[in-house]
């Protein structure tokens, strides 16, 4: 970030006098410090960028000021500026363009330069958000003439944004250089080994180089033919020809990545630049905008950037997926993905899992970037598409983040079903849904429960048998039936098993059984469909008690004519 704009102004000065007087035999053409970008608006000022720069005749698009250097583009669109006219027709049309550039963070590390109508691609800018560590970059180029107009221009237009400063043009003066040599394939990230061709526009040029990343001299390698490399090299190369001066060195780094097992085992690694490959094979879950979710038996992991450029279905087997590790804000990424070959197989859709929100606090590393289930969650204010909503489970509470543009509506108070990938932002952890269905209303389960006779209590047989049933959400008659399971019914002279609905709930409770036969014995009730059959899941509840005789003073002979007396007392709710 630049602050004293009078020491910069001064050190560019400097510069322009070394360079008219040739010093190492460079003229400085043409140059723009952006000094007057003074302030940090969000307001495209391409129309007016006379106003601001050193030298009238700068045009662009969607370029904004930045407290002394320039930002282009936006999220969504591709921004560029573009050089006025500039005679660059001396020295054969060679002359050297030295910039300095940032990424914004996770961005392309990739922009285009344009000279008049030829393209040249610039790697390696940093977009690891701060904000300030501006690489420099010095391109040889050639095909100068007397109106030359330099572009410079993101890759893309989504996520294609860059800061751009201190651009300087210069040609030689006096002795004439050797061309810069060219190499292709150019640098980059390669999993496979490649072959490096490397050529000079000087005719009769000898070509000098070295592999270990040091400067090349004379005494160096002499180019022949191809060079394979197969792991991550730094390539360095001038070449020299007789009448001219020797050129600058020509630097490009072919990088290969390291191989890691699984997911898991990627997302153990640090931050850096070094491509990864996972070894086995990871399953697609979801692609949205810069958003891509994968999945082995290890993990979940986010693709974050706009890599992956072959279209996959859920469920695909995508082998080695290569990119580099990166975490913001507490959440673990894959980024600089390369696009993925085509799919080799499809093992169907993917199975969320289901978690309690518990358990997704307690243990939310199990579970990041996978795709879940939160089943009975309470939105309390509704959802009306707002970017953080809170849920509630119990007394546990995160937060729905809209993250993939939601458009439903809920209730306040409404319970649903949340599905979608557990995600985290600082110390926030919080779920994305992919679509409005991931928020699907879920309907209350049936329960049921004995509250009397509590289970393992003892009653006398000359004691009634009070039972006590507690049934929610299921209505008797209209969802299905009562079941009650007993030997008792039997020695009652009742049907066992007894279906019941409401109605003859209501005809039992009017019945009187007595007294209780002495003995151990159980209770079970469920809840049966209309059909009688078992709900999915069951729900089911069963108590044991205990009836013992009385003790009695003298000996008694009593013929008791044998009656179960038996009370219903239900509570439906």
């Amino acid at each position: 970030m630049k602050k004293n704009y009078f020491f910069k102004q001064c050190i560019f000065l400097c510069a322009m006098l070394l360079g008219i007087m040739g010093l190492q035999g460079q003229t400085i053409i043409f140059q723009e410090d952006f000094s007057g970008f003074t302030d940090s608006i969000s307001t495209d000022i391409s129309s007016s960028l006379n106003n601001y720069t050193a030298v009238a005749g700068w045009t662009g698009s969607k370029v904004y000021r930045n407290i002394g250097k320039i930002k282009l583009g936006t999220a969504s669109a591709l921004g560029w500026i573009k050089t006025p006219a500039i005679d660059l027709s001396g020295n054969g049309g060679s002359f050297t363009l030295s910039f300095d550039a940032e990424a914004w963070f996770h961005d392309s590390t990739t922009i285009k330069v344009y000279v008049n109508d030829e393209m040249y691609t610039v790697t390696g800018l940093d977009n690891d958000g701060s904000y300030g560590s501006y690489n420099s970059f010095t391109l040889n180029l050639t095909g100068g003439t007397a109106a030359t107009q330099i572009r410079f221009e993101g890759k893309q237009a989504s996520k294609g944004r860059f800061f751009l400063d201190n651009v300087v043009i210069s040609q030689n003066t006096g002795v004439v250089s050797t061309a810069a040599p060219a190499f292709t394939p150019a640098a980059g990230t390669y999993t496979e080994p490649v072959s490096v061709t490397m050529s000079c526009a000087t005719t009769g040029a000898t070509i000098y180089y070295t592999l270990d990343g040091t400067t090349p001299t004379t005494s160096s390698s002499v180019y022949v033919s191809p060079v394979t490399i197969s792991q991550t090299t730094t390539l360095k190369a001038f070449a020299a020809a007789a009448g001219y001066a020797n050129s600058t060195v020509t630097s490009a780094t072919y990088t290969f990545p390291v191989q890691v097992a699984n997911i898991a085992a990627f997302k153990a690694l640090s931050a850096g630049s070094q491509p990864y490959t996972i070894a086995n094979d990871v399953t697609f879950v979801f692609h949205s905008g810069s958003y891509t979710y994968v999945k082995d038996a290890s993990a979940g992991l986010l693709v974050y950037g706009t890599g992956f450029t072959t279209d996959f279905t859920e469920g695909d087997q995508i082998s080695n997926l290569t990119g580099s590790y990166s975490a913001y804000q507490g959440q673990i990424e894959m980024t600089n993905a390369q696009s993925p070959a085509a799919a080799t197989s499809n093992t169907g859709a993917v199975t969320p899992i289901t978690v309690t929100m518990s358990e997704l606090l307690t243990n939310y590393s199990q579970y990041d970037a996978q795709l879940i289930t939160l089943e009975n969650v309470t939105f309390p204010d509704g959802f009306t598409g707002a970017n953080s909503t809170d849920i509630t489970q119990g007394s546990d509470q995160m937060v729905v983040y809209n993250r993939f543009n939601l458009d439903t509506t809920l209730a306040a108070n409404t319970i649903t079903n949340v599905t979608g990938f557990a995600a985290i932002y600082g110390t926030s952890i919080q779920i994305y849904p992919r679509n409005n269905s991931d928020l699907q209303a879920s309907t209350p389960q049936p329960s049921l429960s004995i509250t009397a006779p509590a289970n393992g209590s003892n009653l006398s047989s000359l004691d009634t048998l009070p039972i006590g049933i507690s049934i929610e959400n299921f209505v008797l008659g209209t969802d299905g039936y009562l079941k009650i399971e007993s030997p008792l019914l039997t020695t009652a002279g009742l049907t066992n098993p007894l279906y019941i609905d409401q109605t003859g709930l209501t005809t039992l409770l009017q019945s009187v059984f007595s007294p209780l036969p002495a003995g151990t014995h159980t209770i079970t009730a469920s809840l049966v469909d209309m059909t009688q059959a078992p709900l999915t899941p069951a729900v089911t509840a069963t108590t044991t008690f205990t009836v013992t005789m009385p003790q009695l003073s003298t000996p008694t002979y009593i013929n008791f004519f044998f009656i179960f007396f038996l009370i219903f007392k239900i509570i439906i709710y």
